[in-house]
């Protein structure tokens, strides 16, 4: 058995797809640049590592009114409430035409044969000038598909990893409410605080479950020339 063939056996999304169409996903992903794996432990040396940037939630959920008709429905799966997005970043940089960023890609690749990895999604909208997200502006010289999420009570996804290691780029989260629910190996993550923007590791499994309605939520991607920049952000 060769290297992809024990990854697709292996792999909890790969291995529900036929080896032809999961072989072009795996050549994909393996073809894209990444950081060593020592390197992206000592980046991420905690499942939620706490950053300096802190987005006001008051200020923040007043602000994204502005743009409530352009939020999409995040993917077809019915079976995990209600959930929405708003690009930041998406392929073209327009907020009010159907997307297809705002789905998972992995759905968006075996639904429809679309094949994109997120580092492939660099252009802003509009939503990324709010005043609110001020804070998070040292980021994006190096945003990738990154986008404002939404969900109502008992909305969320289930236990599932996004990477493999090495990266291909970085992932950070934050909430607006501290009745989000977040598991990383299955160990709930305590004391998150509203409006703060975490790295998190997605190379390992995480779930998440809201417990209100429309709780935001940042969904952010950077590619791997932030690695600096995530460094110095970093606050433990």
């Amino acid at each position: 058995m060769n290297k992809f063939e024990q990854y697709w056996k292996n792999d909890d999304m790969l291995k529900n797809y036929p080896k032809k169409v999961a072989k072009k996903f795996y050549d994909k992903f393996f073809s894209l640049d990444t950081i060593g794996i020592r390197k992206y432990k000592k980046l991420y040396n905690q499942p939620l590592r706490k950053t300096k940037l802190k987005i006001n939630v008051v200020d923040f959920v007043n602000e994204i009114q502005q743009f409530k008709t352009c939020f999409q429905k995040w993917g077809n799966k019915t079976d995990k409430g209600q959930r929405w997005g708003l690009p930041l970043v998406n392929e073209t940089g327009i907020i009010d035409e159907p997307d297809d960023t705002i789905r998972p890609l992995d759905e968006l690749y075996f639904e429809t044969g679309k094949l994109l990895m997120d580092v492939d999604i660099t252009e802003k909208t509009v939503a990324c000038m709010m005043e609110s997200l001020t804070p998070l502006r040292k980021l994006y010289p190096y945003l990738i598909r990154s986008a404002i999420l939404k969900w109502n009570y008992s909305a969320g996804f289930s236990r599932h990893r996004d990477m493999e290691l090495p990266a291909n780029h970085f992932r950070l989260w934050g909430t607006c409410s501290e009745k989000m629910i977040l598991k990383i190996d299955d160990q709930e993550m305590r004391d998150i605080e509203a409006g703060r923007i975490y790295l998190i590791d997605t190379s390992k499994f995480h779930e998440g479950l809201s417990r209100q309605n429309h709780l935001y939520q940042f969904f952010l991607g950077v590619n791997l020339d932030a690695y600096d920049t995530l460094e110095s952000i970093c606050l433990d």
